[in-house]
């Protein structure tokens, strides 16, 4: 006899397998979700984030901007104790750890030592003084150099320009024997090649002039000369007009 073969019928799972891929496959779309989950609270907090940033920005901001205001303040209120700190025509200058500033001088460490900026009266130039404590030019290494600065002040546009006045310059004897060290300048009939030294500022100051042969070391570093006491040396600035 001939045998007719069935025709085959589609591959099903059995019960079980079809029960473990439906398994397999909510676990899958439990773990898409919760993935999904994470990126949506990460984009929120990232969105929190840049919010808190901005806010802290713009705190920043308003910080440098009060921060300026106070500046500006302060600033105004030195220039005034500045402009006061005039006394009987003359300014004092204590330079002072001075062996410390030589030094570092000496070996680079520092350019010149400069004096705070005062005024030659209400109205008046601003002036500030600065030295060479090892020396400048012929005088470095065996001579202090002093040079006077004019600078940029509120009082400008009310003066007489250039500053005609005649600057002095004083190493004091700390001794009290009243064997100072004095050096002037006069710039009462000023010729035009040194205008630009006492003229109004352009910039914030004009280039300094003044002495280096100061005063030689050999007598500042005497002991009994008594120009430098309790490692300070003190420097006075006068102005005639």
């Amino acid at each position: 006899h001939l045998h007719r073969k069935s025709p085959m019928a589609p591959w099903r799972p059995s019960g079980k397998r079809l029960t473990e891929s439906t398994q397999q496959n909510l676990e899958l779309q439990s773990s898409l979700n919760a993935i999904k989950e994470q990126m949506t609270d990460m984009l929120r907090e990232q969105q929190d984030l840049q919010e808190q940033l901005r806010i802290l920005t713009a705190r920043v901001y308003g910080g440098q901007e009060q921060c300026q205001r106070m500046a500006e303040g302060v600033d105004s209120r030195l220039e005034e104790m500045l402009s006061r700190s005039w006394s009987q025509g003359k300014f004092v200058w204590y330079i002072k750890p001075y062996s410390v500033l030589r030094r570092q001088q000496e070996n680079g460490d520092i350019a010149r030592v400069v004096s705070a900026p005062f005024y030659t009266g209400v109205p008046g130039y601003k002036l500030r003084l600065m030295a060479d404590l090892n020396g400048y030019g012929e005088g470095r290494g065996s001579h202090l150099s002093l040079f006077l600065q004019v600078m940029q002040g509120k009082f400008d546009c009310v003066l007489d320009w250039p500053c005609k006045y005649e600057h002095v310059l004083r190493v004091v004897d700390q001794t009290g024997r009243g064997l100072h060290v004095d050096r002037q300048q006069s710039f009462r009939s000023i010729p035009s090649r040194s205008k630009h030294l006492m003229g109004r500022p352009v910039n914030e100051c004009n280039v300094p002039i003044g002495f280096h042969t100061m005063a030689p070391h050999s007598e500042l570093h005497n002991e009994r000369a008594g120009f430098v006491r309790n490692d300070t040396l003190v420097i006075v600035y006068r102005c005639r007009i």
